[in-house]
């Protein structure tokens, strides 16, 4: 299912997690992470487990959420979420950015006027940062950065991400990812 962004021309393909700018493909944040740790696979369980907490966290933002429906496996991830809530602050879910300069995409799952948030079903790891520093800058304006942790037995921690070199590792990552593709190597 296409759909339409808040930057005119960009379109999101959500079944196939791709991004279209005036037609053309446009490198996501996720794809840079994951050829950054090509060498690191998380599994399909872990990714399937995470698809399935943030289409939970998605409807129920909506309002269209309906518990029952809700898979077991992806119930306590849920209720770590909604006693997180309150302390998440103001902001929009799933908002896809662009970063012209750069040309790459994301979507941000919480974007406040003071943080931008990310919501992760494991553990903290050594690129998280890079991704949120990744979506403050297509963001194109400061924000504080966080992951939202949430665990299966419904708690949940908030990791704050201050190191300010974060933005340049992803740079880095992106830049080496385009050389690799330009040249088919790697």
């Amino acid at each position: 299912m296409t759909e339409r962004t808040n930057t005119p021309g960009l379109t999101f393909d959500r079944d196939t997690h791709e991004y279209f700018y005036h037609g053309a493909p446009v490198v996501s944040v996720t794809q840079v992470l994951q050829d950054l740790h090509r060498t690191q696979y998380f599994g399909d369980n872990a990714a399937n487990r995470g698809t399935l907490v943030h289409e939970a966290i998605r409807l129920h933002t909506q309002g269209n959420l309906i518990m029952d429906k809700v898979p077991e496996e992806a119930r306590g991830y849920l209720s770590g979420y909604l006693s997180a809530s309150s302390a998440l602050g103001d902001g929009l879910p799933e908002q896809v950015v662009f970063c012209p300069q750069k040309r790459y995409c994301g979507t941000v799952d919480r974007l406040g006027e003071e943080w931008i948030t990310d919501y992760k079903t494991g553990a903290p790891s050594w690129w998280h940062p890079y991704q949120t520093a990744a979506y403050e800058q297509a963001v194109g304006c400061k924000r504080k950065r966080r992951c939202l942790y949430l665990a299966k037995d419904g708690s949940y921690k908030f990791v704050v991400h201050k190191d300010s070199t974060d933005v340049l590792h992803f740079n880095a990552a992106l830049d080496g990812m385009h050389l690799r593709r330009k040249y088919n190597v790697g």
